[in-house]
């Protein structure tokens, strides 16, 4: 599939693409009067003149879209689509990454979806997105709201320690007591793996092993957990709040890493 700007011509298959799309989400929501499905081409022109809005082709036929605008730091993606004879290969995580890709500047992206759509809500969780609050649209449908840091994520991992002011024994000492445990959630699923999408695991030092962790995960992370977590740059670099891992490489399992306070301090 190749992801190109949509151009005004465009417009008009990609609103008939979104309302064949919807049009589940809408029966499982009880009201065929959802936004995507009422939306006017004279409404989606005058939205495209304030938003990029980015169409995924397979020859010359329109097979996907999505749209995307920011304002104060915040990139707010909306209308992921792809018709449904094109889905399961990709397409859809192609788009997000796109059209992520069109705002280098966000502090964070932010999107919203059916509490009912179980497939949309597993790729963007895939993606590295994370619930962050739900509001109720009718008698038995929400919408759940994801986001994720972007590039100039002003927020950074920081174990507050100072590895530079290392002068003898006793300092060493004291860094290494005032090291916080580290968190580590699964939030990208390629391959196989023992552990689960969202499973969290919590380092409570450099040498305590989370029961349950698998033999490769562990090895990778004794390596390299906590000379990223000092200072060390992710395989991830755009992504500063928080240090990514992969496991064992970019085909596996992606982990993000957080700081947590030591018990004492809780």
């Amino acid at each position: 599939m190749e992801i190109r700007k949509a151009g005004k011509e465009d417009l008009a298959r990609i609103l008939e693409i979104q309302r064949e799309c919807y049009l589940r989400e809408a029966e499982r929501a009880g009201d065929p009067n959802l936004a995507p499905m009422v939306q006017s081409l004279e409404e989606l022109e005058a939205e495209s003149s304030r938003c990029a809005i980015l169409k995924g082709t397979e020859g010359e036929a329109v097979v996907g879209s999505v749209r995307a605008s920011m304002e104060a730091g915040t990139c707010r993606i909306g209308r992921l689509v792809v018709l449904p004879e094109f889905r399961g290969a990709g397409r859809g995580a192609a788009l997000l990454r796109a059209i992520e890709a069109e705002f280098p500047g966000a502090e964070r992206y932010e999107l919203f979806t059916g509490s009912t759509s179980a497939d949309n809500i597993r790729l963007y969780e895939r993606a590295g997105y994370r619930q962050f609050k739900a509001e109720p649209a009718n008698g038995k449908y929400c919408l759940v709201f994801l986001e994720k840091p972007g590039p100039a994520s002003r927020r950074q991992l920081s174990l507050g320690v100072d590895p530079a002011g290392i002068g003898d024994y006793a300092a060493y000492k004291d860094l290494w007591n005032r090291l916080p445990r580290i968190e580590a959630r699964m939030v990208e699923k390629s391959e196989e793996c023992r552990h689960e999408l969202g499973e969290t695991l919590v380092f409570d030092g450099p040498y305590d092993r989370p029961a349950g962790i698998c033999h490769a995960l562990s090895h990778v992370f004794e390596l390299y957990l906590w000379r990223l977590s000092l200072g060390f740059p992710s395989w991830n670099g755009g992504d500063r709040s928080v240090y990514r891992l992969h496991c064992p490489d970019a085909k596996g399992t992606v982990w993000e890493l957080r700081a947590l306070p030591r018990k004492e301090q809780e």
